[in-house]
């Protein structure tokens, strides 16, 4: 069984713009096999960046506790909505996505925006978790 890490939460500086922008787009990728790729990129940075200018939306990130820098995953979230969520696949299943749900209070049965394969398998693990609801976004 996985140990949770100590984890340092934090909001989102603009410092951090690029690596969280970056990640979205390579990870959602996969998600949409039949878009090409000029039209997805085009269309998922527009809609990440109006998500995230959201009044209510909250950008929080999950870092080394030893290094504020060193990110390990983030959370956009809304309340009772979670649009995306992202964890470095060398740093899954420790318990950051749980810990970054408990840090935006996020409680189980919440929808999600984006369904993703990563998504898909923690919905086949925790039966309840979430809904997929696309038109949140």
């Amino acid at each position: 069984m996985s140990q949770t890490p100590r984890i340092l939460f934090r909001p989102a500086a603009d410092a951090d713009a690029n690596f969280i922008l970056n990640s979205y787009l390579k990870s959602a990728r996969a998600s949409w096999p039949c878009v090409t790729s000029a039209v997805f990129y085009r269309e998922a940075k527009a809609r990440f960046e109006t998500l995230v200018t959201r009044p209510d939306a909250a950008l929080r990130i999950a870092a080394d506790p030893l290094d504020a820098n060193v990110i390990w995953g983030w959370a956009l979230t809304e309340p009772d909505v979670v649009h995306y969520l992202y964890v470095k696949h060398s740093l899954r299943r420790f318990g950051i996505t749980r810990a970054l749900l408990a840090q935006a209070g996020v409680l189980p049965g919440f929808e999600a925006s984006h369904l993703t394969d990563a998504a898909k398998r923690v919905a086949t693990s925790h039966p309840g978790l979430f809904t997929y609801n696309p038109w949140r976004s």
